[in-house]
């Protein structure tokens, strides 16, 4: 008992006398701070990343309801007055090209600056997600419009962004498939 007692003693002065770690603690820390880190960047970098994703994602889906909206509002129909450009939908591989020899009354080109001029968005356009301050391109992002044989309407969407590098985050892609995910940004 009087052993112990010593022992006891002598760590209780051991441990008044410590004032930090020791530089091997210290050491220790800074390598068990490195791994957590080296983990949790990239996860949060691929986070971010799918976040920018859904935002295009998103966008586009306000961008086709802008546009059936216009559609059935002032009651536009491929192919009347208020169609902006006819243009034809290869369906096989998603392509767009003129056709002159298709009907007049079979697809209709509505541009993201034509939803901004009829007051469906606000005049500056809508933010790209990706950079900071920059849009989508007002021309070159268009809603495409197809009616088939039984007067369905499809809708196809080019989201691109504003600028001369201009990137297509959705290059004719079905409406369908944007909202169920199957057509992912580039």
């Amino acid at each position: 008992m009087r052993k112990m007692k010593k022992w006891v003693e002598r760590f209780r002065w051991l441990a008044k006398e410590e004032k930090g770690l020791t530089l091997i603690e210290l050491l220790a820390v800074i390598v068990v701070l490195g791994i957590i880190a080296a983990i949790a960047v990239p996860s949060i970098s691929g986070i971010l990343g799918n976040t920018k994703k859904e935002a295009h994602r998103a966008n586009a889906t306000q961008i086709v309801e802008a546009a059936r909206q216009m559609v059935a509002i002032k009651g536009y129909k491929p192919g009347t007055d208020g169609a902006i450009q006819m243009k034809r939908i290869n369906e096989t591989n998603g392509s767009i090209e003129n056709d002159k020899e298709l009907k007049a009354n079979s697809y209709m080109k509505i541009k993201l600056e034509d939803l901004i001029n009829d007051g469906y968005f606000p005049k500056e356009g809508i933010t790209n997600p990706e950079e900071s301050g920059k849009y989508y391109d007002t021309a070159d992002t268009v809603v495409y419009v197809l009616e088939d044989d039984k007067h369905n309407f499809d809708y196809w969407v080019n989201l691109r962004q504003k600028g001369n590098s201009g990137t297509n985050y959705f290059e004719n892609m079905k409406y369908e498939d944007i909202v169920s995910g199957k057509a992912k940004p580039q």
